[in-house]
């Protein structure tokens, strides 16, 4: 197999540091970028998306963009988060295409806003609320800056439905709620597709190794609402289903930024041209108990629905 220099930006987040991980153990030579000064070392380098150095470095084969601000409030708030998510992005992206690198934006399932069922990979965007409307934004701005030096065909977005490890809210605090005997209280109106942050680091890097331009879904094959999805994970681990009182955000007075019918992606076109299929929920199980079991901390997800 080649021997790629591959650069992910965003090493820091737990799906960076996964997919860098899978990538290195795979042969390949992995940098990653950090926005911290004092994490740099020999295979992290410093890049602040808030403010881009003048030079950027060179020579990799492949670019993968995790990076940007993620978390819901901060997409509101932040002054810099349209920079970062939409205009630096974009910028990056077009200049990374011109040096010859391949480009895998990563992007979500909330481009889509969640009104409909198994969204094609190449249907309308029609985002809701800050953080869709900026990936949604971001995607338009890099096809764009990207087209404008002739690197389309060095491009590729993926979408993805919701990521887990075992450290994602709610799940630590759920847990340690079943191990005291303790009553959780799941929101019936909060509608996910997890997919393992395992299979979302495969699916990434086999998106972006294909070197197949266009747009890519990574999605779990069914949408389930927390209340199921705390009754399976009590299934899993042996703790009894009479802990678990299922309520709704609008009971517990809780406002949430995106609540969507549906949040599973169709998968059409990534099956039939990378044949990756939906990851199924006995699987992300299986991931979310295997890290347990080796007591893997790979960080949370800070734009995980809603932490309970």
């Amino acid at each position: 197999m080649e021997r790629l220099r591959i650069l992910v930006v965003g090493g820091d987040s737990f799906l960076g540091k996964t997919l860098a991980s899978s990538l290195i153990a795979d042969g390949h030579y992995v940098v990653t970028t950090t926005r911290r000064p004092e994490e740099v070392d020999g295979s992290k380098i410093l890049l602040d998306l808030a403010i881009l150095p003048t030079e950027l470095p060179t020579g990799f084969d492949h670019v993968i963009l995790l990076a940007g601000i993620w978390n819901y409030q901060a997409c509101e708030t932040s002054a810099d988060a349209w920079l970062v998510n939409v205009e630096n992005m974009s910028k990056l992206s077009a200049q990374f295409v011109e040096q010859g690198s391949f480009v895998t934006f990563v992007s979500s399932n909330t481009v889509f806003g969640g009104e409909r069922p198994w969204c094609h990979e190449d249907d309308d965007h029609t985002p809701q609320f800050a953080y869709a409307k900026h990936k949604a934004a971001g995607e338009a701005a890099i096809i764009e800056a990207v087209t404008a030096v002739k690197g389309i065909q060095r491009l590729n977005i993926v979408r993805l439905t919701k990521i887990l490890s075992i450290d994602t809210p709610p799940l630590p605090s759920w847990l340690e709620d079943f191990e005291q005997g303790k009553v959780v209280t799941p929101f019936a109106d909060l509608i996910f597709a997890p997919i393992s942050v395992e299979f979302a680091a495969s699916g990434v890097a086999k998106v972006s190794l294909s070197r197949e331009p266009g747009n890519f879904h990574l999605s779990g094959s069914e949408n389930i609402n927390y209340v199921e999805f705390s009754r399976k994970l009590a299934e899993q681990f042996g703790f009894p289903l009479d802990l678990i009182e299922a309520t709704t955000s609008q009971e517990k007075g809780v406002s949430i930024p995106f609540l969507p019918k549906y949040s599973g992606l169709g998968m059409e076109r990534t099956q039939s041209v990378l044949g990756i299929t939906p990851q199924t929920i006995g699987s992300v199980f299986d991931d979310l108990s295997k890290q347990r079991d080796l007591g893997v901390s790979n960080g949370t997800n800070s734009c995980f629905l809603y932490s309970l």
